[in-house]
This record gives structure tokens, sequence and C-alpha cells, in this order.
């Protein structure tokens, strides 16, 4: 039975990566919370004859999927954070800026989530330091490091 070596992950990325799979799972919970409890969505669905729905409802479902959905990108990409996938970084930080974006559109509506824009401030910050960001860069030799002390997959 071969042996299994231990993946050196800078600490860096293990914290970004656990944090980004917390969000993720957080901003699912939120979403589900408020789609089935939004009596304006469920209530208002089976309340309109023929399947046909006001915009309002429309409205609400497709936010709360958007927030569901947003959920588990962010859960993928924490996941490929932790297992040093190349492209994570990259999506890591289009999807905290997708969560910014909307953080702050709410903001401007009135109805700010201070605690999300914050997560997803200090997530960014994270992205940025210097051992997270050459655990995924492909030509520094932080990068060429970190891969040289994972193990090498039988061909």
């Amino acid at each position: 039975m071969p042996e299994k070596k231990k993946t050196h992950r800078p600490p860096g990325v293990v914290l970004v990566g656990r944090l980004h799979v917390l969000q993720g799972l957080f901003r699912m919970g939120v979403g589900l919370f408020w789609f089935v409890m939004n009596d304006r969505v469920l209530g208002g669905l089976a309340a309109w004859p023929q399947g046909l729905a006001p915009i309002h409802v429309i409205r609400e479902l497709a936010g709360w999927s958007g927030v569901i959905l947003h959920g588990i990108f962010l859960v993928a990409a924490g996941v490929g954070l932790l297992r040093l996938r190349p492209r994570a970084w990259i999506w890591s930080m289009a999807l905290q800026g997708i969560g910014l974006t909307a953080g702050l559109a709410a903001y401007l509506r009135g109805r700010p989530d201070y605690i999300a824009m914050a997560a997803g401030v200090i997530i960014v910050l994270l992205l940025n330091q210097h051992d997270v960001q050459a655990a995924f860069q492909r030509d520094s030799a932080a990068s060429a490091e970190v891969r040289a002390a994972q193990p090498q997959e039988a061909a």
C-alpha cells in the first residue's frame, strides 16, 4: 500500500480556504432559510392561478436562488483553494467581487449586510497575501516550493 504524503499548504491558504467554505455554507443556509420562510415567494406562487406569478414573486425567487447558487460556488472555490487547484484563486477573487458588488447594491437599496461585506473584504485581503498568491502562481519560486512539497501522482 503506497504511503500518502501530507500536502504542504501555506497557513494562509488553509485559513482563506476554510473561511471561503464557511462563507459559502452560511450563504446557502441564509438563502435556504429565507427561501423557505418567505411567504411572498411560496405563498405568492401557490396563490397565483395557472402558475403565473407576479413580478415581485419572480424577483424574490431569483434573488434568493442567486444567494444559494453563490454559496454553492463559494464552497466549491474554497475546496479548490484547499486542494491548491490552479484556477481556484481566480475563481475565489471573482466570487468575492460578485459578493461585494451584491453587498454594495443592497447597501444602496437601504438593506446593508455589514457582516457579509466585512467577511468579503477580509477574504479578499487574505487572498492578496504573498504566500497565498505564490501558491497559485505558476512562474514563481514560492509556487515551485509548494508544488515540490506535494505528493506526485502516479502516471
